[in-house]
């Protein structure tokens, strides 16, 4: 016969409240440590669907617009909204002046915080002047967005194929109005190579683009048929330098003019510089210098034209500031030589 198994001889072995405890303790803190990693992670997914969903509902928009032959042909980047919201749903339209009532007031973008409310044209984005002012937009889905139009968009209907690289650049923000505002997050971008105020340098309340060598002349005939259209008092009767510096800032009143450039000489030498006069003693800053454009090695000087013709001078000149290492001065000289000048527009 078997023995009966007597049950109060069997011993068992129980985790006991203590060990309980220190269990749930060490699973606590171990998803404490990994949560944080698992929600960056989802958000990040989400961001990315997010902008993979925008960038291809615009991208249909833009195919639709494409064979309906209104991609194209707008004159503003107002009218091309106007098109834009027959294929999309648009609930909001803010202009340049406006663009917060519409986007966050400020992003970040790469390293850079950004004022929206600055960004007015083409240039903003880091591409050409465009001639057009930005648009604010709210989508129907919740996106906001900045965008401008290139008026010379062409776009060919019958092989659809649509980049955009063309037609326009655009921010976007997929949380609206919602946090983080932070490129590579919530908020993407296509045609948009930099973001930001398209000046090099703020002169005195003006915002000047970078120096760019004046190499550009203008002979006395393409001179005296755009007098009146750039602002040009006399034309040169050979190479005229300084007329094609101020052709490649679209007229004088478009070039930094003798106040802008002190400004500009106070930030380089980093003293107050006042009047005309030579001023000695001074130290250039030339990473500054290379900062908004001025190619130079240290210890060379450099000369930059203002948008100021000398009056009633019968060999024709114009006003220039002359930065050297230890001085700096206004000066008048010939127009019709120093190719290696500098000039700088205002935006």
């Amino acid at each position: 016969m078997k023995k009966a198994i007597n049950m109060s001889d069997k011993k068992f072995h129980a985790f006991t409240l203590a060990e309980v405890l220190i269990v749930l303790g060490v699973l606590g803190v171990v998803a404490i440590l990994t949560m944080p990693t698992l929600m960056t992670g989802v958000q990040t997914r989400g961001y990315e669907t997010s902008a993979k969903v925008f960038e291809g509902r615009l991208e249909e928009a833009m195919k639709s617009m494409n064979q309906k032959r209104i991609l194209s042909g707008h004159t503003s980047t107002a009218d091309f909204v106007n098109s834009l919201s027959k294929v999309m749903k648009i609930s909001k339209i803010c202009d340049s002046s406006h663009i917060t009532d519409c986007f966050p007031e400020v992003i970040t973008y790469g390293n850079s915080d950004v004022e929206m409310k600055e960004i007015k044209s083409a240039k903003n984005f880091g591409q050409k002047d465009w001639d057009t002012e930005t648009v604010g937009l709210m989508f129907a889905n919740g996106t906001s967005a900045v965008i401008a139009y290139n008026p010379s968009c062409k776009q060919d209907r019958y092989s659809n194929l649509i980049t955009g690289s063309d037609c326009y650049g655009i921010v976007y923000d997929t949380t609206g109005f919602g946090k983080p505002n932070t490129l590579g997050k919530d908020i993407g971008s296509l045609q948009v190579t930099k973001l930001g105020k398209a000046c090099a340098v703020e002169a005195g309340g003006a915002c000047l683009s970078a120096a760019s060598i004046g190499n550009s002349s203008l002979l006395k005939s393409e001179c005296e048929k755009r007098r009146g259209e750039l602002g040009i008092r006399a034309c040169s009767y050979i190479n005229d330098f300084w007329a094609g510096a101020v052709a490649a800032c679209g007229g004088v009143d478009k070039m930094a003019d003798a106040k802008d450039l002190e400004e500009l000489a106070s930030y380089l030498y980093g003293t107050n510089i006042s009047g005309n006069d030579i001023k000695r003693d001074l130290t250039l800053n030339y990473e500054r210098a290379a900062e908004i454009g001025i190619k130079v090695n240290p210890g060379d000087r450099f000369f930059i034209w203002t948008g100021e013709e000398v009056p009633d001078d019968l060999r024709h000149k114009a006003y220039n500031r002359e930065f050297g290492s230890t001085y700096t001065q206004l000066r008048d000289i010939d127009v019709k030589r120093y190719n290696y000048f500098y000039y700088m527009c205002k935006e």
